[in-house]
């Protein structure tokens, strides 16, 4: 399995959310892709050893470079839906996945790709996170919860 994107995105993590690699495929027709890293350790191991495809580096994202506030809260808002897309695969590798489930996700997606954030966008993360939780909660299923990074 490659880092690099090809028509999917990639995410690797370590278990305690401390290191990762996410690999973000822009889409088409471009085609354009970007590979972000975090964790300190990481971070310095990147920059001692960079390989070549990691050409540019940038931190947060490009249009908050100046904005400490906004650069926060871009950080907590990625660990948040990060949380929240990992708790979505473990409730369909347990089978636990419903139609209900499906149709927030893609309502979820839908509204993402609206432009800014919205009451109603808050209110259908805060219905899906809930739910993939009860979820996971009444099958026994160990998994990091999403819901306590919402009001943040």
């Amino acid at each position: 399995m490659s880092p690099i994107p090809d028509g999917d995105d990639e995410v690797f993590v370590s278990q305690d959310f401390s290191w990762g690699l996410l690999g973000l495929f822009g889409g088409f027709p471009r085609s354009d892709w970007q590979v972000c890293v975090f964790g300190r350790r990481f971070l310095d191991a990147i920059a001692a050893e960079s390989p070549r495809a990691f050409s540019t580096s940038l931190e947060g994202d490009a249009f908050s470079q100046g904005d400490l506030a906004e650069r926060a809260r871009e950080a907590k808002t990625a660990e948040l839906m990060l949380k929240l897309g990992l708790n979505c695969q473990l409730a369909r590798d347990h089978g636990l996945w419903t139609r209900d489930l499906e149709r927030r996700y893609r309502k979820l997606e839908r509204l993402e790709d609206q432009n800014g954030p919205s009451a109603e966008l808050l209110e259908v993360i805060a219905g899906l996170i809930a739910r993939v939780e009860l979820a996971l909660d009444s099958a026994g299923v160990d998994y990091e919860p999403a819901m306590s990074h919402f009001h943040d």
